[in-house]
């Protein structure tokens, strides 16, 4: 690989470093702790069933069309849960 190669990945990984640094303080104090309410609201009136997921390793979901939260968590043990309360 180049030199210039080697120069704009180090200088993008830095750019990603810090992004993740200056963002960690408001993702804790304010993104996570609204997204968890946001979710949680919406299960008390009731998921909308959305986009399908499988993880791959046995876990499977769908996503809730109204608010992103996961719902009808099916385990690999064939253990359910039926959505996420937010926490």
């Amino acid at each position: 690989m180049s030199d210039i190669w080697t120069r704009r990945h180090e200088l993008e990984n830095l750019r990603m470093l810090k992004q993740r640094e200056l963002m960690d303080a408001w993702m804790r104090e304010s993104y996570y702790p609204e997204r968890s309410k946001i979710i949680s609201d919406c299960a008390k009136i009731g998921h909308k069933r959305g986009k399908f997921h499988s993880n791959g390793v046995g876990w499977t979901w769908f996503y809730c069309n109204h608010c992103g939260g996961r719902m009808e968590i099916t385990g690999p043990d064939g253990g359910k849960s039926f959505a996420d309360d937010g926490a």
